[in-house]
């Protein structure tokens, strides 16, 4: 968690066709994977090296979500389903 409680995770970006990555280490709850990916691949910068023609947008690619968790809600607060069998 940050300082105002909100919930911090990483995120990974496997571009396979490039066999590259990119690795945000802290992105907050509030905010979307669609916007993490334009933060990577912002038109104002400049490309990276392995994708000098930009055939990579956040409008081209597809993103998968992989969770290991799945949260229930319980009388208004949200729990994780093995802090329920707990």
């Amino acid at each position: 968690e940050d300082a105002n409680k909100q919930v911090m995770w990483p995120l990974f970006f496997l571009y396979e066709e490039h066999q590259q990555s990119d690795f945000l280490r802290q992105c907050g709850e509030d905010s979307t994977l669609s916007d993490h990916l334009s933060s990577v691949m912002d038109p104002s910068l400049a490309p990276p090296p392995w994708d000098p023609e930009r055939t990579l947008s956040p409008s081209s690619v597809s993103l998968y979500f992989i969770s290991y968790q799945t949260p229930v809600k319980r009388d208004g607060k949200w729990l994780w389903l093995q802090d329920e069998a707990e």
